[in-house]
């Protein structure tokens, strides 16, 4: 068989689409490509970058499910390397390359995953290879996916990846309706779990519930067959228990961390809708340039006037799909029909409408009745709108396909028509806005000045220029398009011409504004990564204490001292650090930090690294409990009062409510070196007339993730005070023997200790973990069961047929 004789085969279609994607995808993000360099996004330099060195580290050095991770505020809850067995293109990544590097294949695999699987979907919902093969493009290359490299966001874009083969699998389960897949929609939908973005699994699930109450009383309809449709549900029952049991060993730690976190009981409605898309920014699908294009990044050029200046606070990503999609959805709803199409149709235009968040009386109905108070940024829903508007282009694309006749013709002549009277109305609209320009740059200035980042009224001039030259390109991409129209219509290019040059116009279209969003930056002498003045003098000074960077976060200060998650690289313990969700109780005590207070001493920070010019003073010098070490760049203060990581005290006092525990932790009246705050009753023996604090001897003999060992010498009756959080999963063991750790001083531990030596051991084994871990075995050894069972029984049906 000949290379073109094969390629006509299904096989053939299948690995030519497969190949193509594949180039398309290595094309498109080459300047990635290489170890010297690294996406150049917020997110990643200052956060994912980090995670992926303690994770290889994990791997190699202590592999674990679930780890402590204590180098950044003031420790927290962390998977360990081994939780990426559930995440295998995650955990091939990080196992054969550098970080850098494996932050950037995951990406591009996963995005490579997302073509391949809307190509299956497609095909298998009915649409043509070519038609297939565009809404995988289609997908891919939109600017909602591409623009996440930018934002930083791999862990979302891995997640949106598994979105298409949620879908062929649910629709796998309305064709085949067989028990096998439920089991494999229940294994998609785990998968995309454990990719960690519960936001985006949230929305997958809401996604499926739609698509199988609709598909299902589509089927009732035209069968009527009322036990099928209750063994439909009963499958889907069993479907959905999988599913959650498969995902235990990620759900447990997701639930745990939510009962503690800023966000365990939801959201104000302001938080939960920031981020909600403003309704006028839907001409971002025309004209993506019109209010701007992302966030400035790390050593951004001087182009400042192509930053985002439209009602959100801030925008790192574009809504942008091409135009053509948008013009071939027109034409599958104008001349295609089916119920498919109607609930593509319905699913865009209701999760559009939830995009528009506070703009809209629809999202408080999700908020307050459906889960959406423990989410922000509505505007992240827009990739479901992104997928199916590449599902119903396809339909346009497959409708392009058949036949030509007298009807099809007249309708495209009228399409062609409309499309260039709209682009001769945008050019209109330039010379008005060219002609009329003080009054456009007037609105530029008030209704379009920006706000957060944005806010930048010196810019408007810029702006006014780039959404014009915006304009200008959309104007000309519709006229191209245009014509490659006419060319099918009015002249004999063959049909295989006629979409070579319809996906060549849309590869350039796309690339105009992709282009923008990808960008990376050298990893050598990188001011995110540097051992900057601060990092050295640290490492030359090791101990047992934490640090504090007080340097603010203002462009006009250098990069390198406002990335606390920086000391991970290091081994520096951190007071800060930069996640997205954070422990509310930490949380209160940090905004309650400043210089003269205790808290200061009780977070064990021994060094405060603060702007040169922010106190007076010189290397020497003291200032109150503090004494200047360093004073080059920064300067950097020595508190000589901090106290160590693990003390004893000889008094308690329970006091409830933490207003009134944060009140007294920061009153200069209280001394955390000779009392300590409980909130549970103090049922213990303590002396009325203690001895002091002095007397007894505290020392932390072995320090891991993991564990940390104590040897202790108490000269009365006491507790040991470590200043390390609070949290599920943490044991105490004294002498060997399991006891109760107090919470203290508001956010962290205590144990309580009678006179004499003893060993106490803090352990980390969140029993809910290994609970959850058993669950998700015991799931995953059925779900072999079943694929195991269906493989003898496709294998002996081949036999019988043979």
């Amino acid at each position: 068989m000949g290379f073109t004789s094969f390629l006509q085969t299904r096989q053939g279609k299948y690995t030519f689409s497969v190949v193509a994607l594949a180039l398309i995808v290595l094309g498109c993000f080459r300047e990635y490509l290489s170890y010297d360099v690294i996406i150049n996004a917020t997110d990643i330099l200052t956060q994912d970058y980090f995670w992926h060195v303690f994770y290889r580290e994990q791997i190699f050095n202590s592999p674990s499910f679930v780890t402590w991770l204590p180098y950044i505020n003031g420790g927290t809850s962390f998977y360990g390397g081994l939780f990426h067995i559930f995440k295998p293109i995650t955990l091939l990544s990080i196992i054969l390359f550098p970080p850098q590097f494996a932050i950037t294949s995951s990406g591009l695999i996963h995005l490579f995953l997302a073509g391949i699987f809307t190509l299956m979907y497609a095909r298998l919902i009915g649409l043509g290879f070519i038609a297939s093969f565009f809404a995988a493009t289609f997908f891919v290359l939109s600017t909602e996916l591409v623009s996440l490299f930018n934002a930083g966001h791999i862990g979302k874009l891995n997640s949106i990846a598994i979105f298409p083969l949620v879908l062929f699998c649910v629709e796998r389960v309305f064709i085949r309706r067989r028990f096998f897949d439920f089991i494999l929609l229940a294994c998609a939908l785990s998968l995309q779990f454990y990719e960690e973005h519960i936001q985006i699994s949230f929305y997958t699930c809401i996604v499926v519930a739609i698509y199988f109450v609709w598909r299902s009383i589509s089927v009732y309809r035209s069968e009527r067959d009322f036990p099928a449709m209750r063994k439909l549900y009963l499958n889907g029952v069993v479907m959905v228990a999988l599913f959650f049991s498969l995902s235990a060993v990620s759900m447990s730690k997701w639930l745990e961390f939510k009962a503690q976190s800023e966000r365990g009981s939801g959201t104000s409605y302001a938080f939960a809708t920031s981020w909600s898309m403003p309704p006028q920014e839907l001409l971002t699908y025309v004209v993506p340039q019109i209010f701007g294009l992302s966030r400035k990044n790390y050593k951004s050029p001087d182009d400042i006037e192509v930053f985002y200046w439209g009602e959100m606070p801030f925008t790192q990503t574009s809504d942008y799909l091409g135009l053509l999609p948008i013009l071939l959805t027109i034409v599958a709803c104008l001349k295609c029909r089916g119920r498919q199409l109607y609930l593509f149709l319905f699913l865009t235009l209701l999760f559009q409408m939830l995009a528009f968040g506070k703009y809209t009386p629809l999202y408080y109905f999700f908020y307050e009745y459906l889960g959406f108070k423990f989410f922000r940024a509505p505007k992240m829903l827009l990739f479901v709108v992104a997928f199916f508007v590449s599902i119903m282009a396809a339909f346009g694309v497959d409708w392009l396909q058949r036949d030509w006749g007298e009807k099809k013709r007249k309708f495209l002549k009228k399409l062609i028509s409309t499309v260039l009277i709209f682009t001769l109305f945008l050019v209109f609209a330039v010379l008005l806005a060219d002609f009329n320009k003080i009054n456009v740059i007037k609105y530029f200035s008030t209704a379009l000045k920006g706000t957060g980042f944005s806010y930048n009224p010196s810019l408007v001039g810029k702006r006014y220029i780039f959404a014009l030259e915006g304009i200008k390109i959309t104007s000309a991409l519709i006229f191209l398009y245009s014509v490659v129209l006419a060319s099918r219509l009015f002249t004999k290019v063959r049909p295989d011409v006629f979409f070579a040059l319809l996906f060549s116009c849309f590869i350039l279209d796309i690339s105009i504004l992709n282009s923008k969003f990808i960008s990376a930056v050298p990893m050598e002498q990188n001011e995110y990564f540097s051992k900057d003045t601060a990092v050295q003098y640290f490492l030359k000074n090791k101990g047992m204490y934490r640090v504090l960077n007080s340097v603010p976060n203002r462009p006009d200060k250098t990069v390198t001292y406002i990335v606390p998650n920086k000391y991970i690289l290091y081994k520096i313990h951190s007071a800060t650090g930069y996640e997205a969700v954070q422990l509310a109780g930490y949380n209160e005590v940090l905004q309650r930090l400043n210089l003269g207070s205790n808290l200061i001493d009780l977070l064990n920070i021994r060094y405060v690294v603060i702007e040169k010019n922010s106190v007076r003073g010189r290397l020497g010098d003291h200032i109150g409990k503090y004494k200047i070490v360093v004073d080059k760049d920064v300067k950097i203060l020595e508190n000589k009062n901090y106290l160590p990581r693990a003390f004893p005290v000889h008094k308690a006092i329970q006091l409830k409510g933490k207003t009134k525990a944060l009140d007294l932790l920061s009153s200069p009246r209280f001394d955390p070196r000779k009392t300590v705050l409980l909130e549970a009753p103090v049922e213990v023996k303590l002396s009325p007339l203690p001895k002091p604090e002095t007397s007894s001897y505290v020392n932390i003999s072995d320090y891991k993730n993991n564990e940390i060992l104590i040897d202790v010498d108490m000269a009365d009756n006491g507790f040991v005070v470590l200043s390390e959080k609070f949290y599920p999963g943490w044991n105490a063991y004294i002498d060997g023997a399991l006891t109760q750790i107090y919470k203290a001083n508001h956010i962290f531990r205590a144990v309580y200790l009678p006179m004499g030596k003893h060993k106490v051991l803090f352990k980390y084994e969140p029993k809910s973990f290994e609970i959850s871990l058993y669950i998700t075995i015991f799931s995953f050894l059925f779900v072999i069961f079943v694929f195991a069972k269906q493989w003898r029984f496709l294998r002996s049906h081949k036999l019988n047929v043979s």
